[in-house]
């Protein structure tokens, strides 16, 4: 926890006892957004993580606000802070996909990719390309993003 999120933290704990005219109505306003994106983000985590809902394709915003207990709007603001919804469950997804293909040496990508939510290998390739380089995401590009395209000039060229 860094310090500005542990000085958030101790003012939501004494906003009851201020006085108005010590902290304005703006600056309580403020402290409780964050707050609650703060909240409701770690809450989305955990319930993805959990309950593995992320594997279904026809999940939505609304969907997921209903299931933890919010608002769309709400889960919006904190989930924006992750680059949006479609990023935010294509990376649970993409992980999903390198854990499926490292305890399951037979499976085919095809497979794995649908079995973790992505409506076709076409949209999975392009969240993989589109998401950062940490260590899983680099594997499956080099693995398989990298090879494919490879394999697409090499059929255009003949």
């Amino acid at each position: 926890m860094n310090n500005l999120e542990a000085w958030c933290g101790k003012m939501m704990d004494n906003l009851s006892s201020m006085e108005s005219d010590i902290c304005p109505i703006e600056c309580t306003v403020e402290f409780k957004k964050y707050y609650n994106t703060k909240n409701i983000l770690e809450k989305a985590d955990n319930y993805l993580r959990e309950s593995e809902i992320f594997v279904q394709s026809e999940l939505t915003l609304g969907k997921l606000a209903l299931m933890l207990g919010t608002n769309r709007t709400y889960l919006s603001r904190a989930i924006s802070q992750r680059n949006g919804f479609g990023t935010f469950l294509a990376l649970y997804r993409i992980y999903y996909v390198a854990a499926l293909l490292k305890d399951n040496e037979g499976l085919h990508l095809e497979e794995a990719v649908e079995r973790a939510g992505f409506k076709s290998l076409n949209t999975f390739w392009k969240r993989l390309e589109s998401c950062g380089n940490d260590e899983i995401v680099t594997y499956l590009k080099n693995k398989y993003l990298y090879s494919q395209q490879k394999l697409k000039k090499w059929r255009t060229k003949r």
